[in-house]
């Protein structure tokens, strides 16, 4: 609430329409990193207690997924200078009654592509098709 009431007050002396729509983004992200602060602060919470027999803690996992995740990238015109596109992502994050983390992620597909018209390649980036050799990368059967 004291965001929104912040954003309101420094808002009502601006009429630039994009000055706005930033301190409205701005504001938005600031709330969305407090709900994130709260959600991590329950984890501890739960992980802290104790069972009156046991010192062990919780394990806790966390799982994302999507078939797609992009980004527009824009000029000072609002034209496209290029899109980023990740499809099939599927993260995962466990956290182990050791206090020891293990994550994960999996990315079925990625993609940049210049948004210029008169581009000569418009696939910036895209999947190389034959499995690498680093000791990182994993090829899912």
């Amino acid at each position: 609430m004291d965001t929104r009431n912040d954003v309101s007050r420094q808002t009502r002396g601006h009429r630039s329409q994009p000055k706005m729509e930033l301190l409205k983004l701005q504001a938005h992200m600031h709330l969305l990193a407090e709900e994130l602060n709260l959600i991590f602060d329950a984890i501890r919470l739960v992980q802290s207690r104790t069972d009156g027999s046991t010192d062990k803690k919780s394990a806790l996992l966390l799982h994302a997924s999507s078939t797609e995740i992009s980004w527009k990238m824009l000029d000072e015109d609002r034209e496209l200078l290029a899109k980023l596109a990740v499809r099939n992502i599927d993260f995962s994050w466990l956290s182990k009654q050791d206090s020891s983390t293990v994550s994960s992620l999996m990315i079925g597909d990625l993609q940049v592509f210049d948004g210029s018209p008169h581009a000569i390649w418009t696939e910036i980036v895209s999947r190389y098709e034959e499995p690498s050799n680093h000791p990182l990368s994993k090829v899912a059967a």
